[in-house]
């Protein structure tokens, strides 16, 4: 129940040069918190990659991590370096910037890795099955448009249990990857 979302134009997620991290659709593309929460946890400080390299020693990158109701727990990984907005305390509600996309730990282009667990530590949390707002449940290769919405910073009852913001992504495509292995 992970997913990389990637930007796509013209069924390609790059402009001109595949190989400069910079010419790709999603990188530095504003990303926005899926549902309303509180930050646990973040790292802001891990360079991004240059295309053809990972950062195995830091496979997760920058990240945010936001608890929600029901012991959900949000996990959006590879930021871009020095992007993230919040911090660990901060109170987010759902469609507020966050950060950036970029290409930061086992990333091999820009996107953001987006998943739901049932605790605040990525490496031993499982992963809870997605559901957005409009019911939709993506599998590999499905397309994702925005939908307007409207929020307020102190609305915590926008979204059911196990339910994500679909208007949190702008047209993006979710490639399910396994475990190991938003923009707006």
């Amino acid at each position: 129940y992970a997913y990389d979302l990637v930007r796509m134009k013209d069924f390609k997620t790059y402009d001109t040069q595949q190989h400069l991290y910079t010419n790709y659709y999603a990188y530095n593309e504003q990303v926005v918190a899926p549902c309303s929460g509180t930050v646990v946890a973040v790292v802001n400080d891990v360079l991004d990659n240059e295309i053809g390299q990972t950062n195995e020693q830091q496979p997760a990158g920058n990240y945010v991590i936001i608890e929600h109701a029901y012991d959900e727990f949000s996990f959006l990984a590879h930021f871009k370096e020095g992007s993230i907005l919040v911090k660990p305390g901060d109170h987010v509600y759902a469609g507020q910037p966050i950060g950036r996309c970029g290409n930061s730990g086992n990333s091999s282009e820009p996107h953001i890795h987006f998943h739901v667990m049932n605790g605040a530590d990525y490496e031993i949390a499982k992963s809870i099955r997605i559901r957005f707002t409009d019911r939709f449940e993506p599998v590999q290769g499905s397309a994702v448009n925005s939908v307007s919405y409207e929020t307020k910073e102190d609305d915590n009852k926008l979204f059911e249990k196990g339910e994500i913001a679909s208007a949190s992504l702008e047209i993006l495509t979710l490639i399910q990857r396994a475990m190991n292995g938003f923009f707006k």
